[in-house]
């Protein structure tokens, strides 16, 4: 009679959706999010009880794409060229006359031009 093994083929790790949001790092409203919109599997344990996988919440993680991988070209924009727009208009310095209604002193401004 041959020996009849007790593992299984995958091995699931349940957690509570309190210890999956931790695993995670995320909220228990997001665990609950997921499992509604299909995207991870919610495990029912009785009436109120429910488990999610760690595992499948491993598998559902995925990388952000860096500049390197060509992000930039495929990102939001469109372009290159369209992104480093962006960026730059990010990083200009505010108009502090429109924004408070005050003008800068004029001691810099006469030291700026001098």
């Amino acid at each position: 009679m041959p020996a009849q093994s007790h593992v299984r083929q995958a091995t699931h790790r349940y957690a509570s959706l309190a210890t999956g949001a931790e695993y995670a790092h995320c909220s228990i409203k997001t665990l609950r999010r997921r499992i509604s919109d299909g995207s991870l599997t919610g495990y029912r344990m009785g009436p109120r009880l429910i488990r999610v996988d760690l595992n499948e919440l491993d598998a559902i993680l995925r990388p952000i794409p860096t500049a390197g991988d060509g992000a930039l070209s495929r990102g939001r924009y469109g372009t290159v060229q369209a992104e480093s727009a962006r960026v730059q208009n990010r990083t200009r310095a505010p108009d502090v006359e429109r924004l408070t209604g005050v003008c800068p002193p004029k001691a810099n401004v006469e030291a700026a031009a001098g």
